[in-house]
């Protein structure tokens, strides 16, 4: 690993769920948190009720979803990546449906999933494909992959800049590690490059992980509270999917 990222984690709380863990993260240029989930099976895809119309709060779907825990996941269409978040990206699944598809049934797009064993799943998939392998959950994702079969995948600076991050990735034991980011906040956290959201991740030991959206999309919420510090004017975006936790 890349130990010029010199990450730094402190615990915050098990709260009065011990298969959550959250820490708190920080790095040269940022601060963030982590969250561990043991039960990667604990893990859905949350989507806004207006899909293809307007998304929603973090907060609320989490809310909506009756889950414990949530962060922004796949992206969505719309006028300078803005818009109303209503539209995701390719291909959505949640509770092993295609409940989302914008590119057809034969071409392939990068998506981000859990299969029926949780497994966290990446790579090229097509909506004709989803069924063979079993997908349960699934977001399109912006990229890059960070991790792959436990290696480094990340070459140079990444090429996506410095920025606020989002991120998932999952351990050898199953474990599902979500990780924010702050950042575009001078005097808190400047935000964080591909290979050091990669960092982040090798150093709690993934063996899978890729970037989501970032930006003003990147935030966490757990127990109805946003526990990130967001970088925006505005409390929170509005967005299309989230990865959330559900209770045990």
């Amino acid at each position: 690993m890349n130990t010029q990222t010199n990450i730094v984690s402190q615990q915050v709380t098990n709260g009065s769920d011990n298969g959550i863990k959250i820490q708190n993260i920080q790095g040269q240029s940022f601060r963030g948190k982590v969250m561990l989930i043991k039960d990667p099976k604990r893990i859905k895809v949350a989507v806004t009720n207006q899909l293809g119309t307007a998304g929603e709060l973090l907060t609320h779907l989490v809310q909506q979803s009756e889950a414990v825990a949530g962060i922004n996941a796949g992206g969505f269409n719309g006028p300078s990546w803005g818009g109303s978040g209503g539209s995701p990206e390719g291909l959505t699944v949640h509770g092993g449906k295609l409940v989302y598809n914008d590119i057809g049934s034969k071409k392939a797009e990068e998506l981000i999933g859990i299969d029926d064993q949780g497994k966290l799943v990446i790579g090229p998939m097509s909506a004709n494909e989803l069924a063979a392998r079993h997908i349960q959950e699934a977001v399109t994702f912006f990229g890059p992959i960070l991790v792959a079969n436990g290696k480094p995948v990340v070459a140079g600076d990444g090429g996506v800049g410095i920025a606020p991050r989002t991120g998932i990735g999952q351990t050898a034991d199953g474990t599902i590690i979500l990780v924010v980011i702050d950042g575009r906040q001078p005097t808190w956290s400047w935000g964080a490059t591909a290979p050091q959201l990669m960092n982040v991740f090798l150093q709690y030991h993934a063996v899978t992980a890729v970037n989501l959206d970032g930006g003003s999309s990147s935030e966490m919420v757990y127990q109805g509270k946003i526990i990130n510090h967001l970088w925006d004017i505005f409390p929170e975006r509005y967005v299309s999917t989230a990865f959330v936790v559900m209770p045990k």
